[in-house]
């Protein structure tokens, strides 16, 4: 993973799926030269994977909870890997 990839890995959702909707914004404007339009278009893939993993995560955490005898919900706790 290069030292760009880790700073994507560390964007919150929301930070990553602002910078995916400027990264649409710029490709559909059609400005930006081939080699630019195909850095952006990468940076974009890199940040869809981060919130793919991210709401996988998110997903996994949710399946988590569970009722409990008393017929309360309850939550296991879940620890992600850092990778």
């Amino acid at each position: 993973m290069s030292a760009n990839e880790g700073k994507k890995a560390d964007l919150s959702y929301e930070d990553a799926v602002k910078r995916l909707e400027e990264i649409v914004n710029l490709l559909e404007k059609g400005e930006a030269s081939l080699e630019q339009s195909l850095d952006l278009f990468k940076e974009g893939m890199a940040l869809a994977k981060v919130c793919e993993q991210q709401l996988a995560e998110m997903e996994e955490e949710i399946t988590r909870l569970q009722i409990n005898a008393e017929g309360k919900l309850e939550e296991e706790a879940v620890e992600f890997p850092n990778e």
